[in-house]
């Protein structure tokens, strides 16, 4: 007989139901009736209205529970088929939230962009349905309102509920690799393993656990079973599969095999290459914007002061970003589309997908939709200042400085090979821009167009831009930081040196925020020597021109 389960951590109370799995389905969701959490009540509730046994005994339980949709239906179906008409036409007069309110909850929820109302609905729309999917869907409008603590709540919620289904599992993997919680891994993991279910899932997790806490060793003797053959059938962990090229690729570095370890980058980067994508269209796209003729003399906007916080992917934007964002007089956001309203809102006139105006009209108009997304995004009373991060905007300098004048700009600079290495192995959202990370070649050439681009606009000592280096952000903190808030016209505050616990409060919008939320111990993570042979190769020509230009050695 199996030990009885002691699950440790809070937030994963929910699969403490998994310690009478197996006497069945039947008895598992007959305990979990009794739960405290609404979702598990009610999700529970419905799984046992499907088998239709149900004792008499717990009829009144039931029909209390019919204020919710999902329990009413399948209660009133439940009732006329036991012939108990007067049971079912008390579960039919029961009013119950039908799934169309919460939808609607949704549609303005989004409108506020409040994530955690969001979040909400999608729970209604559980306890109107039972659709798991609303679970999970609950869960990632949860992490844009509260990080990853919010969203695994809902994640774990929906793996109790669907407890020999691996649905959940990808998306519980996601947040705690984010979060680096070996711990929590382990523990589920080992849940898993003591009552014999997913046992393929829990070595993956058992894998990142040993990865996260430095054993490459044992990551790769985890993953050992894994071949490409099981990955690529219909296995439990095929949707893994690129994760596991992940887990390996990050341990042959750790062992110093430099070589496999850019083979499996390579590779990863080949499957998830999105060729209805063209990379081109994104430098055409900036050379268009730059030869545009924008009016002088636009209209002044009556604004907090906005500062542009830039740099080419991986140059620790998103420390700096999170950094001051814990200041209490600054709001930062993280990469929202303010930038692509503006640009949208030239290209529909210019195509004429708008009614036709004067240029002027149109110029002033996308300025003013600019600055009415940021507030509409706006959260901070305290703010006496915006700062809007979007590092690939960088290339757009001189369209930018010729439509927003006013702007100033902190501009976060790393050692340019450490950068286009760290792009080409990172994992991002496919658009025109990320596909050049798909290959060492095309993440040097963009970063050498970014480059370009930006000092054909602004020089080191412009007056306009503070220029912030990831090395000594890292390595002196309180000194570069404080050269920043000078520039931004704000006091010290030891607010900023608590900013990795606010980053576990925020979703991971850029694969950076797993270090992040280490805090400064994450170190200056330069690795570029390790993997000189691609330096040494010819796709790396035009970095060394700017690794002269910010100082950084070559050899």
């Amino acid at each position: 007989m199996a030990q009885p389960l002691h699950i440790k951590a809070e937030e994963l109370r929910p699969l403490e139901y998994l310690n009478d799995i197996q006497q069945g389905l039947p008895a598992y969701y007959l305990k979990m009736r009794t739960s405290r959490d609404l979702y598990l009540k009610v999700g529970a509730w419905c799984a046992l209205l499907e088998t239709k046994q149900i004792h008499y005994s717990l009829w009144e339980e039931l029909i209390s529970l019919c204020e919710h949709a999902a329990v009413r239906k399948r209660s009133f179906e439940y009732f006329v088929s036991v012939f108990r008409y007067d049971l079912a036409k008390r579960v039919a007069e029961t009013p119950a939230t039908p799934r169309s309110d919460y939808e609607q909850q949704i549609l303005l929820a989004e409108l506020d962009i409040d994530g955690e109302r969001s979040a909400t609905a999608q729970g209604g729309i559980f306890l109107a349905t039972a659709d798991l999917a609303a679970l999970t869907q609950a869960a990632t409008l949860a992490e844009k309102a509260g990080g990853w603590r919010s969203s695994l709540k809902w994640a774990i919620r929906a793996a109790a509920l669907a407890p020999l289904a691996a649905g959940p599992h990808a998306l519980i993997f996601y947040h705690l690799n984010h979060a680096s919680r070996a711990d929590l891994l382990t523990e589920i993991a080992n849940t898993w393993i003591s009552r014999n279910l997913h046992l393929q899932t829990a070595q993956v997790f058992l894998a990142k656990s040993a990865l996260i806490e430095g054993n490459a060793e044992l990551c790769l003797k985890r993953l050992s079973s894994f071949s490409d053959q099981v990955l690529s059938g219909n296995t439990p962990i095929a949707h893994f599969a690129i994760q596991i090229l992940q887990m390996r690729a990050e341990a042959e570095e750790k062992l110093g095999s430099f070589q496999k370890a850019y083979t499996l980058f390579t590779t990863i980067n080949e499957r998830e290459r999105d060729k209805s994508i063209n990379p081109e269209n994104y430098p055409r796209g900036i050379k268009a914007r730059k030869a545009l003729v924008i009016p002088q003399n636009l209209d002044a906007i009556d604004t907090l002061p906005v500062i542009q916080m830039l740099g080419f992917p991986r140059s620790g934007t998103t420390l700096l970003e999170n950094v001051l964002n814990a200041h209490p007089q600054i709001e930062t956001f993280e990469e929202i589309p303010a930038g692509q309203v503006c640009v949208d809102r030239i290209e529909r006139v210019r195509i004429g997908r708008a009614p036709a105006e004067s240029e002027t009209v149109t110029y002033d108009t996308a300025r003013r939709d600019y600055y009415a997304e940021l507030d509409r995004r706006r959260r901070k009373s305290s703010a006496t200042l915006l700062v809007d991060k979007m590092p690939i905007r960088s290339a757009d300098a001189t369209f930018f400085a010729n439509l927003f004048p006013e702007w100033r700009y902190i501009f976060s600079v790393r050692h340019p090979f450490d950068v286009v290495l760290s792009c080409f192995k990172q994992r991002f959202k496919p658009n025109a821009a990320m596909e050049h990370f798909r290959t060492f070649e095309g993440s040097a050439r963009l970063y050498d167009f970014t480059m370009k681009e930006w000092f054909e606009q602004f020089s080191l000592d412009h007056p306009a831009v503070h220029y912030v280096r990831y090395d000594s952000l890292v390595t002196d903190f309180e000194a570069t930081t404080r050269k920043a808030l000078g520039f931004l016209g704000v006091p010290w505050v030891d607010d900023v040196t608590n900013f990795a616990a606010m980053a576990e409060k925020r979703a991971a919008m850029t694969p950076s925020y797993q270090k992040v939320r280490k805090g400064l111990s994450v170190g200056i993570q330069t690795s570029w020597r390790n993997y000189d042979f691609l330096f040494k190769s010819k796709a790396a020509e035009p970095l060394y021109k700017w690794a002269e230009h910010f100082g950084y050695p070559t050899n």
